[in-house]
């Protein structure tokens, strides 16, 4: 079902509003939103160490826990949402729904994903050449690789509501996904432009104190020697906590909103 011309821009818009309403409504939404994101802190800082396998796995055990309850807690939440959802209570419910569900979408999009890249691989001449960097580029090959990326971005969006559609709807693994998937074609421009203003706002929320703090520089070339440093400044006392701060008000912001956009498209059906 299409939208009205650029009513799928109000949707897009409005749904951040009612995230920031939900938000308001219930501020302990934060204290969810602070585990995720000190698992992803970390994650960051363990990275290339023994320490790294820790967190992957509580990252593994422990997220589709605290999501589940935050996706039940912002649904309750947000105008229109169900009432009286319980964190821990949503949270054993549907914990192997979404562990399973991540696992199988994981393992779908490796892959998906590694079709794409030997497909990009293929179109600059091979690993061999891509390997030794003997790659020519022309505008053809240049334009094929870009499509093949944009091509990738929007088989990932197809997996982008698998929890809210399970824990909003009660819904097990496939009939998530398959949920996941009808919401996306039935609102295809509204959730591309869901995914862009949710890019955006991550990079608002991030980008400032990532720059300065994260990866101590203040020039391109500082942040780009930084990175393929490996993250030097990230255990600095300072970074961390800045680095955690943002994770959480990124994480609270961007998942309400993920959770308040699927329900306005799948109220939409539903009055429709």
């Amino acid at each position: 079902m299409g939208w009205p011309d650029g009513a799928f821009l109000m949707v897009v818009l409005q749904s951040f509003s009612t995230a920031l309403q939900s938000v308001g409504r219930r501020p302990t939404l934060a204290v969810p939103a602070a585990v995720l994101a000190t698992i992803s802190v970390a994650s960051t800082v363990s990275q290339g160490s023994l320490w790294s396998l820790v967190t992957s796995l509580l990252s593994l055990l422990v997220t589709p826990f605290v999501m589940a309850g935050f996706i039940a807690l912002v649904d309750d939440a947000r105008t229109g949402g169900r009432r009286d959802a319980d964190f821990f209570a949503a949270g054993r419910h549907y914990f192997l729904t979404l562990l399973g569900g991540n696992l199988l979408v994981g393992l779908v999009m490796v892959v998906i994903g590694g079709i794409i890249v030997a497909a990009g691989v293929a179109v600059l001449g091979g690993f061999a050449a891509v390997l030794g960097g003997d790659v020519t580029l022309t505008p053809v090959t240049v334009a094929i690789v870009g499509v093949l990326a944009v091509v990738g971005w929007l088989v990932s969006l197809l997996f982008r509501f698998f929890a809210p559609a399970a824990v909003v709807e009660d819904r097990r693994v496939g009939s998530a996904i398959g949920r996941s998937v009808e919401v996306v074609t039935d609102n295809f421009l509204a959730v591309v432009g869901f995914a862009l203003f949710s890019g955006l706002v991550s990079l608002v929320l991030n980008f400032g104190p990532m720059w300065y703090f994260v990866f101590d520089a203040t020039t391109v070339d500082g942040v780009v020697a930084a990175v393929q440093a490996g993250y030097p400044g990230a255990t600095a006392p300072v970074a961390l906590v800045v680095l955690f701060l943002t994770s959480t008000v990124s994480t609270l912001l961007l998942q309400s909103y993920l959770v308040c956009f699927f329900g306005a498209c799948t109220r939409r059906a539903h009055d429709g």
